[in-house]
């Protein structure tokens, strides 16, 4: 950005002048005036000149960003307009389309691509082909019949891992046994089913189909185990659970250890185990594959599943999902990213989480692209599988980015169609080296679950690499049929518009960055007067507690361009979009809520990160506030492993919190433990106990790396333990009775860290953390 080291060197001694002086200067300007009219010119360049002295670098911000932020704003008004109009229950889009028609009947509609010439089709030839969509009384599951209708025969889902595909013909009959199955045994809307399963073709069809029939399907990590798996368990209240055949053997360990609450808690296996579980495959090979009976009403506002987040404090919660919000985050990231039906998405994330299960599986659903599902990401499988399976999309943390690059070339990397990853927590210094050397798209996308915020940014390749990919999926597309390729023009244009610097959100009141900017997960419009329109906005918070800052007159305190907050969205119970729906606990819900916050009696959601704000306007993901951090892509819940090490006898007291490590992404957990006086055992034994206890009860990814031994920890006066100098010291040994240990990957051991372990560390260079 230009300085005003020009205007510094033609008025050197401006800003030092006194009082008297300015009088001076002005008493003699005046003189000349009133004898010589040129001065009066004179006069009027030397306030220009100071004027730009003094407020050009606010000029010079806001003449970069005043067109960005009335275009991010006008887009974000004319889309919620839309959404609104498609919420009316007395109008669906076929209603809407003849107003089109009447005003345009003899414009062209369609582009025959196959034959390469423009035909004149009217728009009464599209309309044959369009299908009701969304209205008040329409959910997903008949939002996804249309798509169902369209395409049939087209590939749906490639389970790599048991080799099998399904066209949207055989997915939707799959999901249909489902649904009449549990019909068929008396579940009904509002009961709820969990589903405990690895990535595989069975968990979507599992959930499509009970949507079918209301039935609520919560979405449990598979990762957890015991008292984890227990509480997520109770609090969905689920009638039964759906398991994966790996994973039967842990949920009758929380059932036969008495964790679980139902005591009629049924549990389903997908296929034959030596467990206490029923055979579902078996029982769902004669269920109907016709569309299930409609004994209750599904429609827009209806309950689709609970996903589970770590939030910013505690235990696991269910967050509720409804199927207008699913349909938006979808719909929200296909908009922004151009993801079409042509599209061919590769799936290796946890299909339990939003990111796979909503904003990547759901493109199948509703706009009808196909999905390649893989148990678990592979950086050495990545590439190869997205070139067999002509994969043209695919989603990432900043973890699976990191490893890629850190992977040997190969040819295959090279030959992919992939032109989009979209995800979150791409770190700014391997991105455009990412971008480089991959040739993708990147669409970055910040946001929660249970959140009414959301970010979306896209940065691009060359232009020469989507045109590439464009006509292979023409071409690839007339190969897979007969019928002739027909795009509307609205088509036509979202797949040429890529590379262009255009981007718009279709999601709640999200945030767009419409200009690429690397490293930044959005912007928000830095004008006064645009920026209280938004309804995501940055508040001062302590940096101590993390707790929100307000004035004196009770209200919070915005934060300006260039600094650091915490990010709220503005709740509005009379915009549906806006609307704060929390968890199932309502104690939960109230913790991420406050009031008065720009004014008395409003309310607002806190996201619990911080972002920075950069004076231009773009926004920075720092850190989280709360008791979560965020390791290996997943949340981690500090309460969670310390109510594991808490009941140990051999533990007097333990906190937990994130720690920074060069080169990761996230936080590492930390473990500070006084060992108990009757605990008679040495540091090794001790070490090792509360190592095997905690490898047995959580998630590998919750499991600390760093385990600080140390006499005692400090508590506030109400008992609570103060995390924030711990934090600030990190994994260094610090007062001299500490001993910091580190958790050996290999071996699964804690090791003492010693001096030459700390130098590798520090310098990225350590790879068995």
């Amino acid at each position: 950005m230009p300085r005003n080291d020009g205007f510094r060197q033609l008025f050197p001694s401006m800003t030092s002048m006194g009082v008297e002086d300015v009088v001076s200067i002005i008493l003699l300007i005046a003189t000349f005036v009133f004898n010589n009219v040129p001065a009066f010119y004179l006069l009027v360049v030397i306030l220009i000149a100071y004027i730009a002295y003094v407020y050009g670098d606010f000029i010079y911000r806001s003449y970069l960003t005043l067109h960005r932020d009335l275009s991010g704003l006008y887009l974000l008004l004319v889309v919620k307009r839309d959404l609104n109009k498609r919420l009316d229950e007395n109008r669906g889009l076929n209603e809407l389309f003849l107003d089109i028609v009447a005003k345009q009947p003899k414009k062209v509609a369609i582009i025959d691509i196959e034959s390469d010439k423009s035909g004149l089709y009217l728009l009464l030839v599209v309309k044959r082909d369009l299908n009701k969509r969304l209205d008040e009384n329409r959910g997903l599951n008949e939002l996804f019949l249309d798509i169902v209708a369209k395409q049939p025969k087209k590939v749906a889902i490639i389970d790599i891992e048991s080799d099998k595909r399904y066209t949207f013909e055989e997915f939707n009959k799959e999901a249909n046994k489902f649904a009449n199955y549990f019909q068929s045994i008396g579940y009904r809307s509002g009961d709820v089913v969990a589903l405990f399963m690895e990535n595989s073709a069975d968990m979507v069809t599992a959930w499509v189909g009970l949507s079918k029939i209301g039935v609520i399907t919560a979405w449990i990590n598979n990762n957890l185990r015991l008292e984890p798996l227990a509480h997520c368990m109770n609090t969905s209240k689920a009638r039964s659970v759906i398991c994966s055949k790996n994973l039967c053997s842990a949920m009758n360990i929380v059932i036969n250890n008495g964790l679980i609450e139902s005591e009629k808690l049924q549990v389903y296996s997908m296929g034959a185990t030596n467990c206490d579980s029923l055979d579902l495959r078996k029982l769902l090979s004669s269920s109907s594959t016709n569309e299930p009976q409609k004994l209750d009403v599904v429609d827009f506002k209806s309950v689709l599943s609970f996903i589970y987040t770590s939030g910013t404090t505690g235990m696991p919660k269910a967050a509720i999902m409804k199927h207008f919000r699913y349909y938006s985050m979808v719909m929200g990231t296909a908009r922004s990213f151009h993801i079409t039906k042509l599209d061919r998405i590769y799936i290796s994330m946890p299909l339990y989480h939003t990111a796979a299960g909503i904003i990547g599986i759901g493109q199948t659903i509703l706009t009808g692209s196909s999905a390649v599902i893989r148990k678990k990401f592979s950086a050495s499988n990545f590439w190869k599988d997205c070139v067999k399976y002509d994969c043209t999309a695919s989603q990432y943390i900043g973890e699976i980015c990191r490893y890629l690059m850190a992977q040997p070339q190969i040819p295959e990397e090279k030959q992919h169609k992939v032109r989009l990853m979209y995800g979150n927590g791409l770190r700014p210094e391997i991105w455009q080296a990412f971008v480089n050397r991959f040739g993708v798209q990147i669409g970055e996308v910040y946001g929660s679950t249970e959140g009414t915020s959301n970010l979306v940014q896209r940065s691009r390749p060359k232009r020469q690499i989507y045109v590439k990919h464009h006509d292979e999926l023409c071409r690839k597309q007339k190969q897979d049929s007969n019928a002739v390729v027909r795009f509307t023009l609205e088509e036509e244009m979202n797949m040429q518009v890529s590379y262009y610097r255009r981007m718009f959100c279709y999601q709640y009141e999200s945030l767009v960055n419409i200009d690429g900017r690397v490293g930044s997960c959005g912007f928000l419009p830095i004008s006064p007067l645009t920026s209280r329109l938004h309804p995501v906005r940055l508040v001062k918070v302590d940096d101590v507690t993390g707790e929100v800052v307000r004035g004196k007159d009770g209200l919070c305190i915005p934060c300006r361009p260039g600094q650091t907050g915490a990010m709220v969205s503005t709740i509005r119970k009379n915009n549906l979009l806006l609307v704060f729906e929390g968890y199932l606990n309502k104690g939960e819900t109230n913790k991420k809520v406050i009031y008065n916050v720009f004014r008395k009696g409003d309310s607002a959601f806190v996201s619990g990160d911080i972002l920075h704000w950069d004076r231009l306007g773009y926004l920075y993901f720092k850190d989280r506030t709360g008791d979560t951090y965020r390791w290996k892509g997943e949340n981690v819940s500090t309460t969670e492993v310390e109510a594991i090490l808490h009941p140990m006898a051999c533990v007097a007291d333990a906190t937990v919190y994130g720690v920074t490590v060069p080169g990761m992404e996230g936080r590492a957990g930390m473990a500070a433990v006084v060992m108990s006086e009757n605990a008679c055992k040495s540091k090794e034994e001790f070490l090792q106990e509360i190592g095997d206890k905690m490898a047995s009860s959580l998630p590998s990814y919750a499991i600390p790396i760093f385990i600080r031994l140390c006499s005692s920890v400090d508590k506030t006066g109400t008992f609570k333990l103060v995390k924030t100098h711990l934090q600030k010291l990190g994994y260094r040994p610090g007062q001299a009775d500490d001993q910091v240990f580190y958790r050996d990957l290999r071996s699964g051991r804690y090791l003492p860290l010693d001096e030459m372990t700390l130098i590798s560390i520090d310098s990225a260079q350590f790879s068995r953390l």
